[in-house]
């Protein structure tokens, strides 16, 4: 089965690099969770490194998926090599490389640890956070969320500056919220509530509702919808029901 599956790369590999990107995506992730440390080292690493570094974008392209089946799997050497080499991806100078790489950031960071977010995913993140593209930009969105769920205490109580990272990270949700395009502000409105479960009552009244009030009077219907549908009904039940009276009810009203 092992050797099956190691002698159906080069093929798959080809697709990766010219042919159909999402077939090669699927069939080596698959092969991976099968592969023992060694045959990962031996043969999936040197495969990731190539196409990462391929001549042909699509080949950059495709190796942002096949970092995170493989980044627990392998010894802390080999994942220091995959930390940077995803870092690169994000700073690739073709924007549908830097793209893959926001799409994939979130499985990615998922796999390291609390130190190494800090150290790693979150340097990626503001980079193509601040990207000149919007397609880029819009898929950080999501990023954000992981990320902060990564960061969330009590996990990260003893790493130094949690709290400024936090605060950046909130700051930097607010941004998206704020930001000049309606699809960006549409898809950080519909994470509100998911990124509001890691905040306190006090944060989200001081830092979240204000924004909700913002958008309330978006000329954006895309983004009102997003308010009316999910938002404000997802904030409800973490504010309780003076607050959501006070605050969020004639919010609603309006829309």
């Amino acid at each position: 089965m092992i050797i099956h599956s190691c002698s159906a790369w080069p093929p798959g590999e080809f697709i990766h690099s010219r042919g159909d990107p999402g077939m090669g995506q699927e069939s080596i992730a698959k092969i991976a969770e099968v592969l023992s440390t060694p045959q990962i080292e031996q043969f999936y690493i040197p495969l990731l490194k190539r196409l990462s570094q391929g001549e042909w974008f699509t080949s950059c392209t495709s190796s942002a998926a096949l970092y995170p089946p493989v980044y627990n799997k392998v010894s802390w050497s080999i994942q220091e090599d995959l930390r940077k080499g995803f870092a690169a991806l994000g700073a690739d100078d073709t924007p549908m490389v830097r793209c893959a790489a926001a799409k994939w950031l979130r499985p990615f960071v998922k796999n390291l640890s609390k130190q190494h977010v800090l150290s790693g995913g979150l340097p990626i993140y503001r980079r193509l956070q601040s990207d000149d593209q919007d397609f880029v930009h819009l898929l950080t969105v999501e990023d954000l969320i992981v990320i902060a769920k990564q960061l969330t205490p009590p996990e990260l109580t003893e790493v130094i500056g949690t709290e400024l990272v936090r605060e950046e990270l909130i700051g930097q949700y607010v941004q998206l919220l704020k930001d000049n395009e309606a699809e960006v502000r549409t898809a950080a409105a519909g994470q509100i509530p998911g990124f509001s479960k890691l905040l306190e009552k006090e944060v989200i009244l001081a830092r979240i509702v204000p924004c909700v009030r913002d958008l309330s009077h978006n000329a954006s219907q895309h983004v009102r919808a997003t308010l009316a549908n999910h938002t404000i009904s997802g904030l409800a039940p973490l504010l309780g029901r003076e607050a959501t009276i006070e605050h969020l009810l004639p919010l609603f009203l309006h829309l």
